[in-house]
Protein backbone atom coordinates (compact mmCIF):
# COMPACT_ATOMS: atom_id res chain seq x y z
CA UNK A 1 0.00 0.00 0.00
CA UNK A 2 1.07 3.56 -0.50
CA UNK A 3 2.06 5.54 2.61
CA UNK A 4 -1.13 7.59 2.55
CA UNK A 5 -3.30 4.50 2.80
CA UNK A 6 -1.04 2.86 5.36
CA UNK A 7 -1.21 5.83 7.71
CA UNK A 8 -4.96 5.51 8.12
CA UNK A 9 -5.76 4.64 11.71
CA UNK A 10 -9.40 5.52 11.58
CA UNK A 11 -10.86 2.09 10.96
CA UNK A 12 -14.39 1.12 10.05
CA UNK A 13 -16.03 2.34 13.25
CA UNK A 14 -14.52 5.82 12.91
CA UNK A 15 -15.58 5.88 9.26
CA UNK A 16 -19.14 4.94 10.21
CA UNK A 17 -19.18 7.55 12.94
CA UNK A 18 -17.98 10.31 10.63
CA UNK A 19 -20.48 9.33 7.95
CA UNK A 20 -23.24 9.34 10.57
CA UNK A 21 -22.28 12.84 11.65
CA UNK A 22 -21.93 14.14 8.11
CA UNK A 23 -24.93 12.52 6.45
CA UNK A 24 -27.27 10.69 8.80
CA UNK A 25 -27.57 13.29 11.54
CA UNK A 26 -28.55 16.14 9.24
CA UNK A 27 -31.16 13.87 7.68
CA UNK A 28 -32.44 12.90 11.14
CA UNK A 29 -32.84 16.57 12.08
CA UNK A 30 -35.16 17.21 9.14
CA UNK A 31 -38.38 16.10 10.91
CA UNK A 32 -37.69 18.53 13.74
CA UNK A 33 -37.05 21.37 11.31
CA UNK A 34 -39.63 20.48 8.68
CA UNK A 35 -41.91 23.33 9.66
CA UNK A 36 -40.87 26.95 10.18
CA UNK A 37 -43.01 26.85 13.33
CA UNK A 38 -41.25 23.88 14.96
CA UNK A 39 -39.21 24.59 18.11
CA UNK A 40 -35.94 23.73 16.34
CA UNK A 41 -36.74 25.96 13.39
CA UNK A 42 -37.63 28.80 15.73
CA UNK A 43 -34.30 28.42 17.58
CA UNK A 44 -32.38 28.46 14.32
CA UNK A 45 -34.28 31.47 13.03
CA UNK A 46 -33.78 33.35 16.30
CA UNK A 47 -30.04 32.73 16.06
CA UNK A 48 -30.16 35.26 13.22
CA UNK A 49 -27.78 33.44 10.92
CA UNK A 50 -28.59 33.73 7.23
CA UNK A 51 -29.03 30.31 5.73
CA UNK A 52 -29.07 28.58 9.11
CA UNK A 53 -32.26 26.81 8.14
CA UNK A 54 -31.94 25.33 4.71
CA UNK A 55 -34.70 22.86 3.91
CA UNK A 56 -38.22 23.27 5.20
CA UNK A 57 -41.48 21.58 4.31
CA UNK A 58 -39.81 18.35 3.26
CA UNK A 59 -41.49 15.02 3.88
CA UNK A 60 -38.45 13.05 5.01
CA UNK A 61 -40.22 9.77 4.35
CA UNK A 62 -40.15 10.70 0.68
CA UNK A 63 -36.41 11.44 0.50
CA UNK A 64 -34.58 8.97 -1.70
CA UNK A 65 -31.15 8.18 -0.21
CA UNK A 66 -29.73 7.31 -3.63
CA UNK A 67 -28.58 10.86 -4.51
CA UNK A 68 -26.97 11.18 -1.09
CA UNK A 69 -25.09 7.94 -1.64
CA UNK A 70 -24.01 9.15 -5.06
CA UNK A 71 -22.82 12.49 -3.73
CA UNK A 72 -20.87 10.74 -0.97
CA UNK A 73 -19.27 8.42 -3.54
CA UNK A 74 -18.37 11.38 -5.73
CA UNK A 75 -16.73 13.21 -2.84
CA UNK A 76 -14.92 10.08 -1.68
CA UNK A 77 -13.64 9.38 -5.20
CA UNK A 78 -12.35 12.94 -5.54
CA UNK A 79 -10.69 12.89 -2.10
CA UNK A 80 -9.04 9.54 -2.70
CA UNK A 81 -7.82 10.64 -6.13
CA UNK A 82 -6.20 13.69 -4.54
CA UNK A 83 -4.63 11.65 -1.75
CA UNK A 84 -3.06 8.90 -3.82
CA UNK A 85 -2.53 10.56 -7.20
CA UNK A 86 1.01 11.55 -6.25
CA UNK A 87 1.85 7.85 -6.09
CA UNK A 88 0.55 7.20 -9.60
CA UNK A 89 -2.64 5.57 -8.31
CA UNK A 90 -5.81 6.46 -10.17
CA UNK A 91 -9.19 6.44 -8.42
CA UNK A 92 -12.37 6.54 -10.48
CA UNK A 93 -15.96 5.42 -10.09
CA UNK A 94 -18.42 3.86 -12.48
CA UNK A 95 -21.92 5.17 -11.92
CA UNK A 96 -24.37 2.69 -13.39
CA UNK A 97 -27.92 3.51 -14.25
CA UNK A 98 -30.71 0.96 -14.33
CA UNK A 99 -29.31 -2.38 -15.42
CA UNK A 100 -31.41 -5.46 -15.87
CA UNK A 101 -29.97 -7.64 -13.13
CA UNK A 102 -31.63 -10.57 -11.35
CA UNK A 103 -32.62 -8.11 -8.59
CA UNK A 104 -34.53 -5.95 -11.09
CA UNK A 105 -36.23 -8.70 -13.11
CA UNK A 106 -39.38 -8.67 -10.91
CA UNK A 107 -40.04 -4.98 -11.71
CA UNK A 108 -38.78 -4.96 -15.29
CA UNK A 109 -42.16 -5.44 -16.96
CA UNK A 110 -44.34 -3.64 -14.41
CA UNK A 111 -45.96 -0.32 -15.20
CA UNK A 112 -43.90 1.34 -12.45
CA UNK A 113 -40.68 -0.17 -13.81
CA UNK A 114 -41.49 1.02 -17.29
CA UNK A 115 -42.48 4.50 -16.16
CA UNK A 116 -40.02 5.33 -13.40
CA UNK A 117 -36.99 3.32 -14.51
CA UNK A 118 -37.00 2.83 -18.26
CA UNK A 119 -38.97 6.02 -18.79
CA UNK A 120 -36.34 8.01 -16.90
CA UNK A 121 -33.51 7.10 -19.27
CA UNK A 122 -32.82 8.87 -22.54
CA UNK A 123 -32.42 5.51 -24.28
CA UNK A 124 -35.77 4.23 -22.89
CA UNK A 125 -34.48 0.80 -21.95
CA UNK A 126 -32.65 -1.15 -19.29
CA UNK A 127 -28.91 -1.47 -19.55
CA UNK A 128 -27.36 -4.86 -20.21
CA UNK A 129 -24.43 -5.97 -18.08
CA UNK A 130 -22.19 -6.27 -21.14
CA UNK A 131 -22.61 -2.51 -21.63
CA UNK A 132 -20.88 -1.62 -18.38
CA UNK A 133 -17.86 -3.80 -19.09
CA UNK A 134 -16.38 -1.27 -21.50
CA UNK A 135 -16.23 1.38 -18.80
CA UNK A 136 -14.39 -0.96 -16.45
CA UNK A 137 -11.99 -2.04 -19.19
CA UNK A 138 -11.30 1.59 -20.12
CA UNK A 139 -10.62 2.68 -16.53
CA UNK A 140 -8.30 -0.30 -15.98
CA UNK A 141 -6.41 0.29 -19.24
CA UNK A 142 -3.51 2.51 -20.25
CA UNK A 143 -6.02 4.59 -22.23
CA UNK A 144 -7.18 5.98 -18.87
CA UNK A 145 -3.67 6.70 -17.59
CA UNK A 146 -4.56 10.40 -17.20
CA UNK A 147 -8.04 9.81 -15.80
CA UNK A 148 -8.47 10.10 -12.05
CA UNK A 149 -11.22 11.42 -9.81
CA UNK A 150 -13.73 10.76 -12.58
CA UNK A 151 -17.31 9.66 -12.22
CA UNK A 152 -18.05 7.70 -15.39
CA UNK A 153 -21.80 7.44 -15.93
CA UNK A 154 -23.03 4.39 -17.80
CA UNK A 155 -26.70 5.06 -17.34
CA UNK A 156 -28.50 5.24 -20.66
CA UNK A 157 -28.94 8.96 -20.20
CA UNK A 158 -30.49 8.73 -16.71
CA UNK A 159 -28.48 11.74 -15.51
CA UNK A 160 -29.19 13.64 -18.73
CA UNK A 161 -32.91 13.74 -18.01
Amino acid sequence: LCPVLQRSTHGASAWSGQMAVSTSRPWNVQPAASSPHSPLAQQLLQAGEDGALGALDIDVDQIDPTPCRGAALQALTACMAQEVGQYGIRVNAICPGPFLTPMNVPIADTEEGKKFIVGATALKRWGELKEIQGAAIYLASDAASYTTGAMLSVDGGWTAQ
